[in-house]
């Protein structure tokens, strides 16, 4: 089964090189699995993935819920984690199969079926409250499950609603500092991204890699 949202190949090099060191690597909005793609050989990797259809693709993606990692795995279990997360910008978005211009949204891949209770797909657009409270849980979990002195590298990308930029790159960031995480960098990739949809002109030529640590313990 494939997925309506994917990474795009643009970003497999600079995705790999901040993962290089990595030995145990998590992606909790995993799909189909395809970071599995940029994982080092050799590295233990685990998805999780909410829609059981998507789950199933991989061995090494599970069917679970985000907002529970730390009950799944555990404090300090993972010395990566690398996702994207779902994108408010409409393609997530929770309509039926058939509906005028929403042939690429998660719930047409899944058949017509309703999304999973819990799926942050289906959040809208721009930075409602449910996009912002459901990915602030789920981020506030990552940050328990990622190792003291761990990598985060998260793909994310700035979207267009009504004429005006939504700064979904900065929304991140800001989340990821106030959970206490240090930015070390970012990359802004070239990507055309997906061009269907009434607003596809409007849709930025870029994806945005941040990469964060999170600060080693100190005695």
């Amino acid at each position: 089964m494939t997925h309506p949202c994917q990474y795009s190949r643009e970003l497999f090099p600079v995705l790999r090189a901040e993962l290089v060191d990595a030995r145990r690597v998590l992606d909790p909005f995993a799909g189909v699995g395809n970071f599995l793609a940029v994982v080092p050989d050799g590295a233990d990797a685990v998805g999780v993935e909410i829609e059981p259809e998507w789950a199933a693709a991989r061995p090494e993606v599970i069917c679970g819920d985000s907002h529970h990692l730390v009950d799944m795995f555990g404090p300090a279990s993972f010395d990566a984690v690398v996702s994207s997360p779902v994108y408010p910008n409409g393609c997530a978005d929770n309509f039926r199969p058939g509906t005028p211009g929403r042939r690429y949204t998660y719930r047409a891949a899944l058949g017509g079926r309703p999304l999973s209770d819990g799926s942050m797909a289906g959040c809208g657009r721009g930075l409602n409250r449910r996009h912002n409270d459901g990915h602030r849980a789920i981020a506030a979990e990552v940050a328990v499950v990622l190792r003291p002195g761990g990598r985060l590298v998260w793909n994310v990308k700035d979207v267009h609603l009504a004429g005006e930029v939504v700064p979904v790159v900065g929304w991140w960031a800001d989340v990821w500092q106030e959970l206490g995480l240090v930015e070390v960098r970012r990359h802004v990739v070239p990507c055309p991204g997906i061009r269907h949809g009434a607003n596809r002109d409007a849709r930025a030529d870029t994806e945005t890699v941040l990469v964060f640590d999170r600060p080693a313990v100190t005695t």
